[in-house]
């Protein structure tokens, strides 16, 4: 009895210095409504690097293609309702492999919104967005708070996740 009665207090000493340096490892990233998402750095169209973890207010990224037509009446929809989202930053990352095709495309969206590149989609894939168009909304924490996958459809989902 002693000796089961010593083995329990041994696995209950190292549950607790486990979840202890879980704990001081810093925030657990992931992938769902709700958890931080992981910081990666991709690039500005312009070239520049981009700090997704450096977000200083609220921030929407919108994943997209230059050949996805969905993609194409993602934009526009964004455009069409610019306004309404002026309280938060706007982001289209093209996932592009041809910059300057790509480049044909969002630029007449330069002026409403920024333009990152991630060719690779490293962004995506570490916030588990897969496809375009998809959408992912995030505060300055880098906290998710929406996220999407497909074309949205309509501009209220967003605005109430604001």
């Amino acid at each position: 009895m002693r000796n089961l009665l010593k083995v329990l207090v041994g696995v209950v000493a190292m549950i607790a210095v486990g979840t202890a340096a879980v704990a001081e490892e810093g925030p657990k990233y992931g992938t769902n409504v709700g958890d931080v998402a992981k910081p990666v750095k991709i690039q500005t169209m312009d070239g520049n690097e981009f700090d997704t973890g450096q977000v200083q207010e609220k921030t929407m990224f919108v994943f997209v293609n230059s050949i996805c037509g969905l993609c194409a009446k993602e934009m526009k929809d964004l455009a069409k309702n610019a306004d309404k989202l002026k309280k938060i930053k706007v982001y289209l990352v093209s996932v592009d492999q041809n910059k300057e095709r790509a480049m044909k495309v969002y630029e007449k969206y330069a002026k409403v919104f920024g333009l990152l590149y991630d060719p690779e989609y490293v962004f995506g894939e570490a916030v588990g967005l897969y496809a375009t168009p998809s959408t992912l909304i995030v505060d300055k924490g880098g906290k998710i708070l929406f996220k999407k996958t497909g074309y949205r459809g309509d501009i209220d989902a967003i605005l109430n996740a604001l």
